[in-house]
């Protein structure tokens, strides 16, 4: 049974206001980014308390095949800000991923 028919908010935030997409991209569960991704009712730029969206939770860890799945969906905003002014190039950049990170590159080019 779809998840809406049972009263499943994908959108629902967790304790830390974290979205399913949130959690999957910072854990690195590319299944479960695709299956969300795929949905026409999940929105993949809810921020949570501190101005992220998923794709700053993927970036900030490394999670490159994440980031590309978040990039090429049309929702997702590449040059977002969060509160502290900071972009998800920036926070890749700051997580320890050096110049020549295939991540920094996939985030550099949208």
């Amino acid at each position: 049974m779809p998840p809406e028919r049972c009263g499943v908010n994908l959108n629902a935030v967790d304790q830390g206001d974290k979205t399913p997409l949130s959690i999957a991209a910072q854990k690195e569960y590319e299944g479960v980014v695709k299956i969300l991704l795929g949905r026409n009712d999940v929105k993949p730029d809810i921020a949570h308390k501190y101005g992220q969206v998923p794709l700053f939770e993927a970036a900030g860890e490394g999670h490159q095949g994440v980031v590309k799945m978040l990039l090429e969906h049309v929702d997702v905003n590449s040059n977002m800000v969060e509160e502290d002014g900071r972009t998800p190039l920036f926070i890749a950049a700051r997580k320890g991923c050096d110049s020549g990170s295939p991540i920094l590159a996939v985030i550099g080019r949208h």
